[in-house]
């Protein structure tokens, strides 16, 4: 399978995934509030990642060492000094995505009870259903973007250039093992 087609299928898996999520959240929302906790917890400290907080510091290369460049020299208390704190620290940034989650998941699990309180009176039903639903149509219009920026990004040019630079790591890789292990059945070494 050639690398374009694995990563229009990555793409394609991504955006029905996120299409899917949506509509979940639309029609229970209940489920939403369960699941954010625990998607918070651990995609914070893999969004930070991603940006270039690594625990060693910035990678080279990186949003984050873009930033700090940016920056100069990073006064104690700065935003940037904040992240790369928290994300230097797992503990940090697993409980800071946890209390993130709990407390959206709190938010969603109130305004669930209060609107069906709400709608035992029939006349307000009707406008709850319909601003309910309107939510779960931003989350689902969310969810399908976020999915085409993803796809975006795996096409982007950086992203097929460090696929090709890993495919030629790994082919000279190949080849070096071949002509060692090639000199030493001969021995050579």
């Amino acid at each position: 399978m050639g690398e374009q087609q694995l990563l229009s299928q990555h793409r394609d898996f991504i955006h029905t995934f996120f299409e899917s999520l949506g509509g979940t959240a639309k029609e229970n929302p209940h489920l939403l509030a369960a699941a954010i906790p625990v998607v918070t917890t651990f995609s914070l400290p893999a969004i930070l990642n991603a940006l270039g907080f690594a625990a060693t510091g910035p990678v080279a290369g990186s949003l984050a060492a873009a930033w700090q460049a940016s920056i100069g020299s990073v006064p104690a208390g700065h935003l940037f000094a904040l992240i790369q704190s928290i994300s230097m620290t797992t503990g940090s940034a697993l409980a800071i995505g946890a209390g993130i989650g709990l407390v959206a998941a709190v938010s969603i699990l109130i305004g669930y009870i209060v609107t069906h309180e709400l709608a035992k009176n029939g006349e307000l039903r009707g406008m709850i259903e319909h601003e309910i639903g309107k939510f779960g149509e931003t989350v689902a219009a969310t969810a399908v973007s976020i999915g085409a920026n993803v796809g975006q990004f795996v096409n982007s040019p950086e992203v097929q250039a460090r696929v090709e630079d890993v495919r030629r790591t790994g082919e000279a890789a190949v080849q070096g093992a071949s002509w060692f292990f090639g000199g030493l059945m001969q021995g050579k070494f």
